[in-house]
Protein backbone atom coordinates (compact mmCIF):
# COMPACT_ATOMS: atom_id res chain seq x y z
CA UNK A 1 0.00 0.00 0.00
CA UNK A 2 2.21 2.73 -1.24
CA UNK A 3 1.89 6.15 1.26
CA UNK A 4 0.37 9.22 -0.27
CA UNK A 5 2.62 12.10 0.19
CA UNK A 6 -0.19 13.89 2.89
CA UNK A 7 0.09 9.97 4.54
CA UNK A 8 4.32 10.57 4.61
CA UNK A 9 3.87 14.04 5.82
CA UNK A 10 1.46 12.84 8.69
CA UNK A 11 3.40 9.46 9.92
CA UNK A 12 6.21 11.52 10.05
CA UNK A 13 5.46 14.10 12.39
CA UNK A 14 3.59 11.63 13.87
CA UNK A 15 6.68 9.73 14.94
CA UNK A 16 9.19 13.07 15.40
CA UNK A 17 5.90 13.78 18.38
CA UNK A 18 6.55 10.44 19.36
CA UNK A 19 10.49 10.62 20.21
CA UNK A 20 9.67 14.63 21.62
CA UNK A 21 7.02 12.75 23.83
CA UNK A 22 9.76 10.91 24.95
CA UNK A 23 12.81 12.16 25.15
CA UNK A 24 11.36 15.88 25.82
CA UNK A 25 12.52 18.88 24.42
CA UNK A 26 16.01 17.68 24.62
CA UNK A 27 17.73 14.44 24.33
CA UNK A 28 18.15 12.81 27.44
CA UNK A 29 19.76 9.88 28.70
CA UNK A 30 18.32 7.90 30.52
CA UNK A 31 17.02 3.82 30.66
CA UNK A 32 14.12 3.28 28.58
CA UNK A 33 11.92 1.53 31.42
CA UNK A 34 9.10 -0.87 30.64
CA UNK A 35 6.34 1.93 31.41
CA UNK A 36 8.04 4.38 28.75
CA UNK A 37 7.72 1.76 26.04
CA UNK A 38 4.39 1.07 27.16
CA UNK A 39 3.84 4.40 26.55
CA UNK A 40 5.47 4.46 23.21
CA UNK A 41 3.48 1.66 22.43
CA UNK A 42 0.04 3.36 22.47
CA UNK A 43 1.37 6.18 20.41
CA UNK A 44 2.60 3.84 18.30
CA UNK A 45 -0.78 1.98 17.64
CA UNK A 46 -2.71 5.07 17.21
CA UNK A 47 -0.43 6.14 14.22
CA UNK A 48 -0.44 2.58 13.13
CA UNK A 49 -4.09 1.92 12.75
CA UNK A 50 -4.66 5.25 11.16
CA UNK A 51 -1.87 4.22 8.02
CA UNK A 52 -2.77 0.46 7.80
CA UNK A 53 -5.62 -2.20 7.10
CA UNK A 54 -6.41 -4.16 10.03
CA UNK A 55 -8.02 -7.89 8.92
CA UNK A 56 -11.08 -7.76 11.48
CA UNK A 57 -12.36 -11.75 10.55
CA UNK A 58 -12.46 -13.19 13.87
CA UNK A 59 -12.30 -16.77 12.22
CA UNK A 60 -8.30 -15.14 11.04
CA UNK A 61 -7.28 -12.72 13.78
CA UNK A 62 -8.48 -15.65 16.50
CA UNK A 63 -5.92 -18.41 15.13
CA UNK A 64 -3.33 -15.84 14.59
CA UNK A 65 -3.78 -14.94 17.99
CA UNK A 66 -3.63 -18.60 19.26
CA UNK A 67 -1.09 -19.22 17.90
CA UNK A 68 0.78 -16.56 19.44
CA UNK A 69 -0.65 -17.23 22.65
CA UNK A 70 0.81 -20.28 22.59
CA UNK A 71 4.29 -19.07 21.75
CA UNK A 72 3.79 -16.12 24.58
CA UNK A 73 3.28 -19.04 27.29
CA UNK A 74 6.92 -20.27 26.50
CA UNK A 75 8.51 -16.97 27.32
CA UNK A 76 9.45 -16.13 30.61
CA UNK A 77 7.52 -13.48 32.51
CA UNK A 78 6.11 -10.76 30.37
CA UNK A 79 5.75 -7.08 31.57
CA UNK A 80 3.62 -6.63 28.67
CA UNK A 81 0.14 -7.21 27.66
CA UNK A 82 1.26 -8.65 24.25
CA UNK A 83 -0.67 -9.16 21.11
CA UNK A 84 -1.34 -10.35 17.90
CA UNK A 85 -2.80 -8.26 14.81
CA UNK A 86 -3.13 -9.58 11.02
CA UNK A 87 -2.47 -6.33 8.52
CA UNK A 88 -4.03 -6.38 5.00
CA UNK A 89 -0.98 -6.62 2.82
CA UNK A 90 0.64 -7.98 0.35
CA UNK A 91 3.90 -6.72 1.24
CA UNK A 92 5.83 -9.78 3.10
CA UNK A 93 6.33 -8.49 6.20
CA UNK A 94 5.70 -8.70 9.98
CA UNK A 95 7.69 -7.27 12.95
CA UNK A 96 7.31 -6.66 16.36
CA UNK A 97 6.30 -2.89 17.83
CA UNK A 98 6.60 -1.18 21.52
CA UNK A 99 5.00 -3.15 24.21
CA UNK A 100 4.79 -6.38 22.93
CA UNK A 101 2.63 -5.93 19.85
CA UNK A 102 3.33 -7.91 17.20
CA UNK A 103 1.93 -7.72 13.36
CA UNK A 104 2.33 -9.90 10.27
CA UNK A 105 1.06 -9.22 6.92
CA UNK A 106 -1.33 -11.15 4.98
CA UNK A 107 0.34 -11.48 1.98
CA UNK A 108 3.66 -13.48 4.82
CA UNK A 109 1.17 -15.60 5.58
CA UNK A 110 -0.09 -16.53 2.05
CA UNK A 111 3.36 -17.57 1.23
CA UNK A 112 4.48 -20.26 3.90
CA UNK A 113 3.01 -23.89 3.71
CA UNK A 114 2.09 -24.67 7.14
CA UNK A 115 1.37 -23.50 10.88
CA UNK A 116 4.70 -24.13 11.96
CA UNK A 117 5.91 -21.67 9.41
CA UNK A 118 3.49 -19.28 10.60
CA UNK A 119 4.69 -20.01 14.24
CA UNK A 120 8.16 -19.55 13.43
CA UNK A 121 7.57 -16.20 12.29
CA UNK A 122 5.20 -15.56 15.54
CA UNK A 123 7.96 -17.26 17.74
CA UNK A 124 10.59 -14.83 15.85
CA UNK A 125 8.65 -11.66 16.95
CA UNK A 126 8.57 -12.52 20.46
CA UNK A 127 12.36 -13.22 20.61
CA UNK A 128 12.49 -9.57 20.06
CA UNK A 129 9.61 -8.72 22.46
CA UNK A 130 11.49 -11.00 25.10
CA UNK A 131 14.92 -9.39 24.54
CA UNK A 132 13.19 -5.99 24.48
CA UNK A 133 15.36 -4.61 21.47
CA UNK A 134 13.03 -1.66 20.82
CA UNK A 135 14.72 -0.86 24.31
CA UNK A 136 17.62 -1.10 23.97
CA UNK A 137 17.70 0.93 20.34
CA UNK A 138 16.11 3.46 21.96
CA UNK A 139 18.54 3.48 24.78
CA UNK A 140 20.87 3.37 21.63
CA UNK A 141 19.94 6.33 20.02
CA UNK A 142 20.31 9.07 22.47
CA UNK A 143 23.82 9.96 21.31
CA UNK A 144 22.09 11.17 17.89
CA UNK A 145 21.29 14.32 16.81
CA UNK A 146 17.23 15.81 16.50
CA UNK A 147 18.70 16.29 12.85
CA UNK A 148 20.06 12.57 12.43
CA UNK A 149 17.19 11.15 14.09
CA UNK A 150 14.65 13.24 12.16
CA UNK A 151 16.97 11.88 8.96
CA UNK A 152 16.86 8.73 10.39
CA UNK A 153 13.22 8.34 10.40
CA UNK A 154 12.29 10.01 7.23
CA UNK A 155 14.73 7.54 5.56
CA UNK A 156 12.68 4.65 6.73
CA UNK A 157 10.00 6.31 5.46
CA UNK A 158 11.14 7.29 2.45
CA UNK A 159 13.42 4.84 1.01
CA UNK A 160 13.35 1.82 -1.42
CA UNK A 161 10.57 -0.39 -1.26
CA UNK A 162 9.32 1.52 1.76
CA UNK A 163 5.71 1.25 2.54
CA UNK A 164 3.36 1.68 5.16
CA UNK A 165 3.81 -1.41 7.77
CA UNK A 166 7.51 -1.23 7.04
CA UNK A 167 8.09 2.22 6.94
CA UNK A 168 5.98 2.99 10.56
CA UNK A 169 7.42 -0.64 11.80
CA UNK A 170 10.59 1.65 13.24
CA UNK A 171 11.29 -1.01 15.54
CA UNK A 172 13.50 -4.18 15.55
CA UNK A 173 12.04 -4.96 12.25
CA UNK A 174 12.46 -2.06 10.48
CA UNK A 175 14.83 0.17 11.96
CA UNK A 176 18.25 -2.01 12.14
CA UNK A 177 19.87 -0.91 9.06
CA UNK A 178 19.15 2.59 9.58
CA UNK A 179 20.90 2.90 12.99
CA UNK A 180 23.48 0.16 13.39
CA UNK A 181 23.81 -2.81 10.84
CA UNK A 182 25.92 -4.52 13.49
CA UNK A 183 23.59 -4.05 16.10
CA UNK A 184 20.33 -5.44 14.24
CA UNK A 185 23.12 -8.80 12.91
CA UNK A 186 23.06 -8.97 16.63
CA UNK A 187 19.29 -8.62 17.09
CA UNK A 188 18.07 -10.98 14.34
CA UNK A 189 20.34 -13.63 15.90
CA UNK A 190 18.99 -13.41 19.25
CA UNK A 191 15.75 -13.33 17.98
CA UNK A 192 16.36 -16.22 15.60
CA UNK A 193 17.73 -18.19 18.78
CA UNK A 194 15.00 -17.32 21.67
CA UNK A 195 12.28 -17.93 18.54
CA UNK A 196 13.45 -21.58 18.08
CA UNK A 197 13.52 -21.90 21.58
CA UNK A 198 9.79 -20.98 21.59
CA UNK A 199 8.22 -22.90 19.00
CA UNK A 200 10.15 -26.19 20.13
CA UNK A 201 9.29 -25.66 24.08
CA UNK A 202 5.44 -24.86 22.15
CA UNK A 203 5.71 -28.63 20.22
CA UNK A 204 5.97 -27.09 17.18
CA UNK A 205 8.74 -28.53 14.57
CA UNK A 206 11.86 -25.77 14.69
CA UNK A 207 13.18 -26.91 11.53
CA UNK A 208 9.68 -25.03 9.82
CA UNK A 209 11.63 -21.89 10.95
CA UNK A 210 14.44 -22.69 8.09
CA UNK A 211 11.77 -23.19 6.05
CA UNK A 212 10.28 -19.97 6.48
CA UNK A 213 13.55 -18.59 6.30
CA UNK A 214 14.27 -20.03 2.77
CA UNK A 215 10.56 -19.43 0.92
CA UNK A 216 11.42 -15.50 2.24
CA UNK A 217 15.11 -15.88 0.41
CA UNK A 218 13.67 -17.72 -2.81
CA UNK A 219 11.01 -14.59 -2.83
CA UNK A 220 13.33 -12.15 -2.25
CA UNK A 221 15.47 -13.67 -5.19
CA UNK A 222 13.01 -14.24 -7.89
CA UNK A 223 10.85 -11.25 -7.03
CA UNK A 224 11.14 -7.60 -8.53
CA UNK A 225 11.97 -5.86 -4.96
CA UNK A 226 13.48 -7.14 -1.74
CA UNK A 227 10.68 -8.23 0.41
CA UNK A 228 10.72 -5.78 3.24
CA UNK A 229 11.45 -8.22 5.86
CA UNK A 230 14.38 -9.32 3.99
CA UNK A 231 15.44 -5.81 3.53
CA UNK A 232 15.46 -5.18 7.55
CA UNK A 233 16.88 -9.06 8.35
CA UNK A 234 20.62 -8.98 6.84
CA UNK A 235 22.60 -12.14 6.94
CA UNK A 236 19.85 -14.21 5.91
CA UNK A 237 22.11 -17.12 4.80
CA UNK A 238 24.22 -16.87 7.58
CA UNK A 239 21.33 -17.43 9.80
CA UNK A 240 19.97 -20.21 8.02
CA UNK A 241 22.95 -22.08 8.09
CA UNK A 242 23.04 -21.32 11.97
CA UNK A 243 19.69 -23.15 12.60
CA UNK A 244 20.87 -25.69 10.33
CA UNK A 245 23.37 -26.51 13.02
CA UNK A 246 20.95 -25.88 15.54
CA UNK A 247 18.59 -28.41 14.34
CA UNK A 248 21.33 -30.95 14.62
CA UNK A 249 21.17 -31.11 18.34
CA UNK A 250 17.22 -30.91 18.34
CA UNK A 251 14.01 -33.52 17.53
CA UNK A 252 12.04 -33.13 14.81
CA UNK A 253 8.77 -33.35 15.36
CA UNK A 254 6.28 -35.43 14.03
CA UNK A 255 3.03 -32.61 12.40
CA UNK A 256 -0.71 -33.19 12.14
CA UNK A 257 -2.42 -32.12 9.03
CA UNK A 258 -2.96 -28.13 8.45
CA UNK A 259 -6.48 -28.17 7.66
CA UNK A 260 -7.11 -25.01 9.65
CA UNK A 261 -4.28 -23.02 8.26
CA UNK A 262 -4.98 -23.66 4.72
CA UNK A 263 -8.69 -22.44 5.40
CA UNK A 264 -6.90 -19.52 6.95
CA UNK A 265 -5.10 -18.72 4.02
CA UNK A 266 -7.44 -19.31 1.78
CA UNK A 267 -9.26 -16.78 3.43
CA UNK A 268 -6.80 -14.66 3.47
CA UNK A 269 -6.36 -15.43 -0.67
CA UNK A 270 -9.89 -15.47 -1.33
CA UNK A 271 -11.14 -12.09 0.61
CA UNK A 272 -8.03 -10.13 0.80
CA UNK A 273 -5.66 -10.75 -2.52
CA UNK A 274 -6.06 -9.82 -5.80
CA UNK A 275 -9.09 -11.86 -7.06
CA UNK A 276 -7.82 -12.87 -10.74
CA UNK A 277 -4.59 -14.02 -9.09
CA UNK A 278 -6.62 -15.82 -6.55
CA UNK A 279 -8.71 -17.84 -8.78
CA UNK A 280 -5.66 -18.55 -11.30
CA UNK A 281 -3.81 -20.02 -7.90
CA UNK A 282 -7.04 -21.89 -6.66
CA UNK A 283 -7.78 -23.44 -10.38
CA UNK A 284 -3.95 -23.77 -10.82
CA UNK A 285 -3.99 -26.25 -7.53
CA UNK A 286 -6.91 -28.13 -8.65
CA UNK A 287 -5.08 -29.07 -12.08
CA UNK A 288 -2.93 -32.36 -10.34
CA UNK A 289 -5.76 -33.09 -7.80
CA UNK A 290 -9.26 -32.04 -8.88
CA UNK A 291 -11.01 -33.56 -5.85
CA UNK A 292 -9.38 -30.94 -3.97
CA UNK A 293 -12.29 -29.47 -1.65
CA UNK A 294 -10.44 -26.99 -0.02
CA UNK A 295 -8.83 -25.72 -3.35
CA UNK A 296 -12.65 -25.34 -4.44
CA UNK A 297 -13.77 -24.06 -1.46
CA UNK A 298 -10.86 -21.12 -2.13
CA UNK A 299 -12.14 -20.89 -6.13
CA UNK A 300 -15.51 -20.43 -4.72
CA UNK A 301 -15.12 -17.88 -2.26
CA UNK A 302 -13.08 -16.15 -4.93
CA UNK A 303 -16.14 -16.37 -7.38
CA UNK A 304 -18.42 -15.25 -4.39
CA UNK A 305 -16.36 -11.89 -3.61
CA UNK A 306 -16.48 -11.28 -7.22
CA UNK A 307 -20.30 -11.73 -7.61
CA UNK A 308 -19.76 -14.13 -9.91
CA UNK A 309 -22.51 -16.49 -7.54
CA UNK A 310 -23.08 -19.04 -10.75
CA UNK A 311 -19.77 -19.87 -10.45
CA UNK A 312 -19.27 -19.52 -6.54
CA UNK A 313 -22.30 -22.27 -6.16
CA UNK A 314 -21.13 -25.01 -8.76
CA UNK A 315 -17.64 -24.44 -6.55
CA UNK A 316 -19.41 -24.54 -3.63
CA UNK A 317 -21.36 -27.61 -4.54
CA UNK A 318 -18.42 -29.29 -5.55
CA UNK A 319 -16.64 -28.94 -2.48
CA UNK A 320 -19.35 -29.91 -0.76
CA UNK A 321 -19.71 -33.51 -2.39
CA UNK A 322 -16.25 -34.11 -1.84
CA UNK A 323 -16.43 -32.91 1.91
CA UNK A 324 -20.42 -33.45 3.07
CA UNK A 325 -19.40 -32.63 6.82
CA UNK A 326 -17.96 -29.15 6.05
CA UNK A 327 -19.68 -26.46 8.12
CA UNK A 328 -18.18 -23.39 6.59
CA UNK A 329 -18.63 -25.11 2.74
CA UNK A 330 -22.04 -25.84 3.96
CA UNK A 331 -22.64 -22.12 5.26
CA UNK A 332 -21.24 -20.74 2.13
CA UNK A 333 -23.48 -23.51 -0.33
CA UNK A 334 -26.70 -21.94 1.68
CA UNK A 335 -25.36 -18.42 1.15
CA UNK A 336 -25.02 -19.05 -2.55
CA UNK A 337 -28.74 -20.89 -2.32
CA UNK A 338 -30.13 -17.77 -0.77
CA UNK A 339 -28.18 -15.09 -3.15
CA UNK A 340 -29.96 -17.25 -6.14
CA UNK A 341 -33.37 -17.30 -3.99
CA UNK A 342 -33.34 -21.23 -3.59
CA UNK A 343 -35.00 -20.40 -0.42
CA UNK A 344 -35.82 -24.20 0.84
CA UNK A 345 -32.00 -25.45 -0.30
CA UNK A 346 -30.60 -22.13 1.56
CA UNK A 347 -32.53 -23.77 4.38
CA UNK A 348 -31.64 -27.51 4.45
CA UNK A 349 -27.80 -26.51 3.34
CA UNK A 350 -27.94 -23.67 6.53
CA UNK A 351 -29.61 -26.04 9.44
CA UNK A 352 -27.34 -28.58 8.52
CA UNK A 353 -24.25 -26.42 8.70
CA UNK A 354 -25.72 -25.05 11.89
CA UNK A 355 -26.26 -28.59 13.24
CA UNK A 356 -22.40 -29.70 12.14
CA UNK A 357 -21.13 -26.62 14.31
CA UNK A 358 -23.29 -24.85 16.53
CA UNK A 359 -21.35 -21.76 16.95
CA UNK A 360 -21.06 -20.74 13.02
CA UNK A 361 -23.42 -17.27 14.10
CA UNK A 362 -22.90 -16.36 10.43
CA UNK A 363 -24.50 -19.91 9.27
CA UNK A 364 -27.78 -18.78 11.98
CA UNK A 365 -27.75 -15.45 10.43
CA UNK A 366 -28.08 -16.61 6.59
CA UNK A 367 -30.43 -19.43 8.09
CA UNK A 368 -32.68 -16.65 9.95
CA UNK A 369 -32.73 -14.39 6.17
CA UNK A 370 -33.77 -17.42 4.70
CA UNK A 371 -36.75 -18.67 6.97
CA UNK A 372 -37.61 -14.55 6.81
CA UNK A 373 -37.42 -14.83 2.82
CA UNK A 374 -40.26 -17.93 2.53
CA UNK A 375 -42.62 -16.14 5.52
CA UNK A 376 -41.71 -17.88 8.61
CA UNK A 377 -41.64 -14.91 10.81
CA UNK A 378 -41.59 -16.80 14.24
CA UNK A 379 -38.37 -19.21 13.17
CA UNK A 380 -36.82 -16.35 11.71
CA UNK A 381 -37.28 -13.89 14.98
CA UNK A 382 -35.91 -16.71 17.06
CA UNK A 383 -32.77 -16.58 15.63
CA UNK A 384 -32.19 -13.02 15.37
CA UNK A 385 -32.91 -12.85 19.11
CA UNK A 386 -30.37 -15.30 19.65
CA UNK A 387 -27.72 -13.46 17.53
CA UNK A 388 -28.52 -10.30 19.37
CA UNK A 389 -28.17 -12.29 22.97
CA UNK A 390 -24.92 -13.57 21.62
CA UNK A 391 -23.61 -10.59 20.54
CA UNK A 392 -23.63 -10.67 17.38
CA UNK A 393 -21.54 -7.92 15.56
CA UNK A 394 -24.10 -6.89 12.40
CA UNK A 395 -26.48 -3.84 12.97
CA UNK A 396 -29.01 -5.84 10.45
CA UNK A 397 -29.91 -8.15 13.35
CA UNK A 398 -31.80 -5.07 14.26
CA UNK A 399 -32.99 -4.11 11.22
CA UNK A 400 -34.83 -7.48 10.18
CA UNK A 401 -36.04 -7.87 13.91
CA UNK A 402 -37.69 -4.04 13.73
CA UNK A 403 -39.05 -5.36 10.23
CA UNK A 404 -40.46 -8.51 11.58
CA UNK A 405 -41.79 -6.82 14.08
CA UNK A 406 -43.31 -4.19 12.54
CA UNK A 407 -45.23 -6.74 10.24
CA UNK A 408 -46.76 -8.14 13.83
CA UNK A 409 -47.86 -5.09 13.96
CA UNK A 410 -45.91 -4.33 17.48
CA UNK A 411 -44.78 -0.72 16.82
CA UNK A 412 -43.11 -0.55 20.39
CA UNK A 413 -40.38 -2.93 19.49
CA UNK A 414 -40.35 -2.29 15.61
CA UNK A 415 -39.14 1.25 16.31
CA UNK A 416 -36.81 0.81 18.99
CA UNK A 417 -35.15 -2.00 17.01
CA UNK A 418 -34.84 0.27 13.65
CA UNK A 419 -33.23 3.01 15.77
CA UNK A 420 -30.59 0.41 16.93
CA UNK A 421 -30.01 0.03 13.58
CA UNK A 422 -29.40 3.60 12.68
CA UNK A 423 -27.27 4.00 15.95
CA UNK A 424 -25.06 1.81 14.94
CA UNK A 425 -24.72 3.12 11.71
CA UNK A 426 -24.02 6.07 12.52
CA UNK A 427 -27.23 7.74 11.39
CA UNK A 428 -27.77 9.60 14.45
CA UNK A 429 -31.21 11.81 13.23
CA UNK A 430 -32.85 8.08 11.92
CA UNK A 431 -31.93 6.78 15.18
CA UNK A 432 -33.49 9.61 16.88
CA UNK A 433 -36.53 9.69 15.26
CA UNK A 434 -37.25 5.79 15.65
CA UNK A 435 -36.37 5.98 19.47
CA UNK A 436 -38.88 8.76 20.03
CA UNK A 437 -41.22 6.82 18.16
CA UNK A 438 -40.58 3.94 20.16
CA UNK A 439 -41.17 5.92 23.32
CA UNK A 440 -44.94 6.87 22.02
CA UNK A 441 -45.91 2.98 22.25
CA UNK A 442 -44.02 2.20 25.92
CA UNK A 443 -46.20 4.38 27.66
CA UNK A 444 -46.91 2.38 30.99
CA UNK A 445 -43.17 0.79 30.98
CA UNK A 446 -41.37 2.84 33.52
CA UNK A 447 -38.28 1.08 32.70
CA UNK A 448 -38.43 0.78 29.14
CA UNK A 449 -38.96 4.38 28.78
CA UNK A 450 -36.34 5.15 30.57
CA UNK A 451 -33.94 3.25 28.76
CA UNK A 452 -35.39 4.61 25.64
CA UNK A 453 -34.73 8.33 27.19
CA UNK A 454 -31.29 7.47 28.00
CA UNK A 455 -30.70 6.75 24.03
CA UNK A 456 -32.46 10.10 23.30
CA UNK A 457 -30.30 12.01 25.32
CA UNK A 458 -27.20 9.88 24.53
CA UNK A 459 -28.02 10.31 20.66
CA UNK A 460 -29.33 14.01 20.56
CA UNK A 461 -25.66 14.74 22.32
CA UNK A 462 -24.39 13.18 19.00
CA UNK A 463 -25.76 15.27 16.48
CA UNK A 464 -24.48 18.28 14.93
Amino acid sequence: MALTKRKILRAFISWVTVWIFIFGYGVKTYAFSVEDEKKLGKKFMGLIKKEMEFIEDPQITSYVSNIGKRILAQTDHQPFECKFYVINSSELNAFAAPAGQVFINSGMIVILDNEGELASIISHEMGHVTARHIAKRIEKSKVLSWVTLAGAIAGMLLGKGSAAGAALATSSMAAGASLSLKYSRDDEREADQLGLKFMTKAEYDGSDMIGAFKKLRKHGLVGPEIPPYLSTHPGLDERIIDLEQQMLFTPSKKVAEDNDFRQVKILLMAKYSDPQKAVSCFKSELKPNPQDFFAHYGLGLTYKRMKRIDNALKEFEIASSLKPDAAFILRELGICYLYKGNFNSAIKSLRKATTIDPKDDDAYYYLARSYQEIGDKDSSLKIYQYLKTKGFDSPDVYYNIGVIYGEKGLWGPAHYHLAVFFKRKGERANALYHFRQALNFYQGDLKKQEEINQEIGEVSRNIP
